[in-house]
């Protein structure tokens, strides 16, 4: 099965449980898994874990934006401008439309003892869409710069752990329940499919071919 296919099943199976949680949700429903995790990492509270978990989640947001920034500049410097703008546009309309789900479904966030004050709606989670989107995206920059398929290996070892650290970190700080970092999760890999099919017929289109010829020095691809 080629890589395509595989990215087109994994999609749609994503898509598919995205929708059977969204239609859940949008209809008042708590899953069973919910409640079951939410006491299990409450009961694990502590106050150097609290430290700990309010760490990650700044970094899950704020660390992951800063890091961005740096990885643009590096792209830009290394006139890899395609690369930047793939990136760019990836993490900016991620962000949009995490926004634009959240108030569509309107998902209110747990009040059972958090830890930290959020005023948005909760449904999918932000920090893990964003997780997803920025960790994938660094692990294919990773290969596509390098070749390197032993440390892309390793990377992608990594960045899975701090997917699950960061979405984890939002259930204890009592922000989100599990059903919410599901579906970041889901909605995360869904752009990410989408965004590379996209930039598969953008990098072959007219329009591209277009400003290359037009303004050679921009140097987009």
């Amino acid at each position: 099965m080629s890589l395509k296919v595989r990215l087109t099943v994994f999609s749609l199976f994503c898509l598919l449980l995205l929708g059977y949680l969204t239609f859940k949700v949008m209809n008042g429903a708590i899953f069973f898994y919910d409640q079951p995790i939410w006491l299990f990492l409450y009961s694990l509270r502590s106050s150097v874990l609290n430290i700990l978990m309010r760490f990650v989640s700044f970094l899950g947001m704020y660390g992951v934006v800063f890091t961005s920034i740096l990885i643009l500049l590096y792209l830009y410097l290394k006139n890899k401008r395609y690369l930047a703008l793939i990136f760019a546009v990836t993490l900016g309309t991620g962000e949009v439309v995490n926004v634009i789900f959240k108030n569509l479904v309107g998902r209110s966030r747990p009040l059972i003892s958090p830890l930290v004050i959020e005023k948005d709606f909760g449904f999918p989670s932000g920090h893990s869409m964003l997780a997803v989107i920025f960790f994938v995206s660094v692990t294919y920059l990773y290969f596509a710069l390098t070749q390197n398929k032993k440390g892309t290996k390793i990377l992608a070892i990594i960045s899975s752990f701090c997917i699950l650290l960061i979405g984890i970190s939002r259930v204890y700080l009592g922000v989100h329940y599990t059903s919410d970092v599901l579906a970041g999760f889901l909605t995360g890999f869904i752009w990410l499919a989408f965004i590379y099919r996209v930039q598969l017929y953008f990098k072959d289109s007219f329009v591209l071919k277009f400003i290359n010829n037009k303004y050679p020095q921009l140097k987009i691809f």
